[in-house]
């Protein structure tokens, strides 16, 4: 007897202690929260678990086709409408799911060709929730996960549907289960730092001749910083800005004069701290031809230690001596104002869906001298640019990969297009995580040569950023606002080379998760002999990050919902409101287009300025508001936006060609866009 118990004490001790070895690979599909589903992987074999209403339905082993573990499901559906379901599970009140966050997720690769599959929860009767699988390309395996809530009885299962004769898929670790510990995470959400603006001062002007990247001195003339929320200011004069907590940050640069002395060339510069730097944004700039320009950039950066720390302008140029004027003169006296927006950390936490918070940010350059070539005569429609010199390389802050679109029919599948081989188009593709709304935002320097004997006339080029297929050019969405670059040539004055450093967002509503593509498009209009129109995007030794940047990011969540366990989620904590208008000023002002009703009136032109009133309580509290111009006449910048309280806003637009204020003969539309409580 006493051997009896001693050895089923024995074996119990040894099966215990097996418990706590790691779960192998092919387990793991267990382990994701709790699985409804049986043989999720097919690490079992083709057991039964799964039904095939038509095609070819096997397991597969080749490694190159298996997702996780040792095996994976392959799927050759036959025709549209012909499904994979898993096996089905019984809802009651006893075992916890009714009512309750579900998810289904699936991972995939399509083995050639274009896979369309659904993934759908279904009831047996009734399909419950469906989303388009996101394939990318043909040896990349990407996850699709679909949230929603269980039914009060029942059953559900988990099915995948095809569109068409699809080509043969492979599918592996489905899941099948609540959502509260699978896709329902503990991150934070991004949020609007602060603002540090250097108010226009006499004889303000920051200036440094450094050939490599050097802070800018400090200048005892210029004014300190007048802040708004978590920022403070640097301990001397410099054009920059404190920030102390820990995250990725994307700094939006405006206002004052950027220009050259004595010496054509490019002027590269960075938001450092000495120790972490930004991305460059680069200003080429020609003496003689209206060389100033705004100081326009955004800079991306990551801050990994707590504490304060001062960034400040670091200059890389060619030259001559290069000015960052923040004066009364040129442009208007606008100041240098520096925006602020924060991302989370990895260690900064609060409850939400995972999918609430995301970054694309990239770059496209080629070698020196790759452009974007836009010709010398009219474009008069919306159109896209290629190359065949162009490649991507996504930031270190970006939490989804990009890919470079490519031309013609052909789909993205890396950094490049060199696989098909075909040119590179100037946009973005990525994985869409959830529908909303998002802003897609890109940096770009376009250039105009008018030779020696060039006609009178004019160059005009107005930017949009487009949302298209994934393998064509065929627009779905235009984003509202514009960019323009304009060169005013007369016979007679000598070569005139113009640049213009541009930024340029729009917003989109996105119906849909899945892969996007987004390009810039351009309209050209030429009355003048000119010898080049191009989109520059050049990175090399001596002109550092002069490239073509792209960031897209949600918006219509800032204070996300908190999520509970057992429960859905909660409403939000607080919300921000978005007001997109296109507004006429000129002698006789007007709305345009204000579908949000955020503009109560627009006055008349003054002194280039224009005087916007509000909605009395469409904000409670002063907002945060970019401009661009997007019509016809004269106008070329944004030259300053004054915030003054929750209904006042003053705007003040300047001749491209002279630099001169707008008057009133020279009316022209621009888009208001204001976010805020």
């Amino acid at each position: 007897m006493y051997l009896k118990y001693f050895l089923v004490l024995f074996l119990s001790f040894f099966a215990w202690s097996d418990m706590t070895v790691p779960p192998k690979s092919n387990e793991h599909q267990f382990f994701n929260s709790k699985n409804l589903l049986k043989n999720p992987g097919a690490e079992n074999g083709k057991d039964g678990n799964w039904t095939a209403s038509a095609g070819t339905y096997t397991v597969t082993s080749t490694a190159a086709d298996v997702g996780e573990g040792a095996r994976a499901l392959s799927w050759d559906a036959a025709a549209s409408a012909d499904t994979l379901t898993s096996n089905s599970y019984t809802i009651t009140t006893e075992n916890g799911y009714d009512s309750q966050s579900g998810v289904a997720s699936v991972l995939a690769k399509c083995d050639t060709g274009t896979c369309t599959h659904s993934l759908q929860v279904y009831d047996g009767t009734n399909i419950i929730a469906t989303t388009t699988i996101t394939f990318v390309g043909t040896t990349t395996w990407s996850r699709t996960s679909l949230n929603f809530v269980f039914p009060t009885s029942g059953t559900v299962a988990l099915r995948i549907y095809s569109n068409a004769n699809e080509p043969l898929a492979f599918f592996d670790s489905l899941f099948l289960g609540k959502a509260q510990g699978y896709n329902i995470a503990n991150i934070s959400q991004a949020t609007h730092y602060g603002t540090a603006f250097h108010a226009a001062t006499t004889n303000c002007t920051w200036s440094s001749t450094a050939t490599s990247f050097t802070a800018v001195s400090a200048d005892t003339d210029c004014p300190a910083p007048t802040l708004t929320g978590n920022v403070t200011a640097p301990a001397t004069k410099v054009p920059g800005f404190v920030v102390s907590a820990v995250g990725k940050y994307i700094v939006l640069m405006s206002g004052a004069r950027c220009e050259t002395d004595n010496a054509n060339g490019n002027t590269t510069i960075k938001i450092s701290d000495g120790t972490i730097s930004s991305n460059g944004v680069q200003f080429p700039l020609y003496v003689g031809d209206g060389a100033a320009q705004q100081c326009v950039g955004t800079f991306y950066f990551e801050k990994t230690t707590a504490g304060a720390s001062t960034f400040n302008i670091y200059v890389d140029t060619s030259a001559g001596t290069f000015y960052i004027r923040g004066d009364d003169t040129g442009l208007g006296g606008s100041g240098l104002r520096f925006e602020i927006l924060k991302f989370p950390s990895n260690e900064e936490t609060l409850y939400k869906p995972d999918e609430l918070n995301w970054l694309v940010s990239a770059a496209i350059s080629g070698t020196s001298g790759a452009y974007f070539d836009l010709g010398t005569s009219d474009i008069s429609s919306v159109t896209g640019m290629t190359d065949a010199d162009m490649t991507m390389t996504n930031d270190t802050v970006a939490t989804i990969t990009a890919q470079i679109p490519c031309a013609s029919t052909n789909e993205s599948n890396s950094t490049t297009c060199n696989s098909y081989p075909a040119n590179e188009s100037n946009g973005i593709s990525f994985v869409l995580p959830r529908a909303g709304k998002i802003e897609v935002c890109t940096t770009f320097f376009h250039g105009a040569d008018a030779g020696d004997a060039a006609a009178t006339g004019y160059i005009e080029a107005g930017f949009k950023i487009v949302e298209t297929g994934n393998a064509d050019q065929t627009p779905s969405q235009t984003g509202s606002e514009q960019a323009m670059s304009f060169q005013q040539v007369v016979n007679g004055v000598g070569r005139r080379i113009v640049g213009n450093s541009m930024h340029l967002c729009s917003i989109f509503n996105m119906t849909s998760s899945g892969k996007k593509t987004f390009r810039l498009f351009v309209e050209q209009e030429v009355t003048a002999t000119v010898g080049s129109s191009q989109v520059y995007c050049i990175n090399n030794t001596n002109n550092n990050d002069g490239n073509c940047h792209w960031t897209v990011r949600p918006i219509d969540v800032v204070s996300p919902p908190v999520v509970i366990s057992n429960m859905l989620t909660t409403p939000n904590i607080s919300s921000v409101k978005i007001g997109i208008a296109n507004l006429q000023c000129d002698d006789t002002s007007s709305e345009v287009s204000d579908p949000e009703s955020m503009v109560s009136t627009v006055g008349n032109i003054s002194s280039g300025t224009c005087a916007i009133t509000l909605t009395t309580g469409f904000f409670t509290a002063t907002p945060i508001c970019t401009a661009t111009t997007i019509g016809t006449g004269n106008a070329g910048l944004v030259n300053a936006l004054t915030l003054t309280s929750a209904t006042s806003v003053s705007m003040k637009a300047v001749v491209s060609s002279t630099l001169a204020n707008i008057t009133g003969a020279d009316d022209y539309m621009f888009s208001l866009m204001c976010m805020g409580q």
